[in-house]
Order: structure tokens, then C-alpha cells, then sequence
């Protein structure tokens, strides 16, 4: 009798956090390979307004549509430097570890700008593909808290 009532909970529990049964509205969207590429003052579709504090972003989770251009203006509140990066997975684990190895240099990639306490700043992005990206802030200690996903919906 004991049990059964410690296991029919823990059931439930493992069968509502399997993909069977978890609300997963964007199931269909996945990571790519590409996640676009810098985009073009002048094809800017839409802004979206993003805001750093301190080891978050706000908001974390966007939503455009494939063949957008996207003009993000990011301004820090937080009382430290912080960064926006936007690439693949593979693109923002390297640069994660090259900041760790190198955290006093100030590196330049694409979808990447740098922002000091106060600053705002704008990348402008095209979205090329339906599927997820992500952002970060990939300096040392910030990475795990300060991430979101981008949605790119199919047209």
C-alpha cells in the first residue's frame, strides 16, 4: 500500500515531463546550423527592444518570422558589462571559452555587440531559416542566467 502511493505519483511526474505529454507549442521548430546572418539597416522589417540587467535578459524568448530583418536595440540597466551574441550552439560554446581564456579582450564576431552599464546599443539580424536560436552573454559567469531563444517561424 505504501508503495503504490509513493510510486503512482512519481509515474505521473515522469510521464508529464516526457515529450509525450509536455506542452510543447514550438515542437516543430528546431536549431539550425545557420541563424542568419547581419542584416541591413534598410530591410529592417521590425525593432525589438531588449533590456540586460544584471545576469538576465528581458525579455528572453522572441518570436519573427523566417525572411525577417530585425533591428534588436539592447540597452543595459545592470551595474556590469555584459555582451548580446547571437549564433549556434557551436558558435556560443567557443565563445564562452574564449572569454574565459581571454576575458580582457574585446572580441568582434557577427551578431555580437558589447555594452558597458547605461550603454544601448542595436545589432540588426536577418533570419534566413524557420527553427530556433539563441542568444547570450557569453562572458565568464553570465552565460548559464543570461540566455534566451529565438523563434523563427516559417512564412
Amino acid at each position: 500500500m505504501i508503495k503504490s502511493v509513493l510510486i503512482i505519483p512519481l509515474v505521473i511526474l515522469i510521464l508529464f515531463s516526457t515529450n509525450t505529454f509536455a506542452n510543447k507549442p514550438h515542437a516543430a521548430l528546431t536549431m539550425q546550423d545557420s541563424v542568419g546572418e547581419p542584416g541591413d539597416a534598410s530591410k529592417v522589417t521590425r525593432i525589438v527592444k531588449l533590456t540586460q540587467v544584471d545576469y538576465m535578459f528581458l525579455p528572453n524568448e522572441i518570436w519573427v518570422t523566417q525572411g525577417e530583418t530585425i533591428s534588436f536595440v539592447v540597452k543595459n540597466r545592470g551595474d556590469h558589462r555584459h555582451e548580446m551574441f547571437i549564433g549556434t550552439k557551436k558558435d556560443l560554446k567557443k565563445a564562452v571559452k574564449m572569454r574565459r581564456m581571454f576575458p580582457d579582450e574585446d572580441h568582434l564576431e557577427p551578431g555580437l555587440i558589447i555594452l558597458e552599464p547605461g550603454e544601448q546599443k542595436e545589432v540588426i539580424w536577418y533570419f534566413d531559416q524557420a527553427g530556433t536560436v539563441e542568444f547570450i552573454c557569453p562572458l565568464p559567469g553570465h552565460s548559464k542566467g543570461m540566455r534566451g531563444i529565438i523563434y523563427v517561424e516559417k512564412k
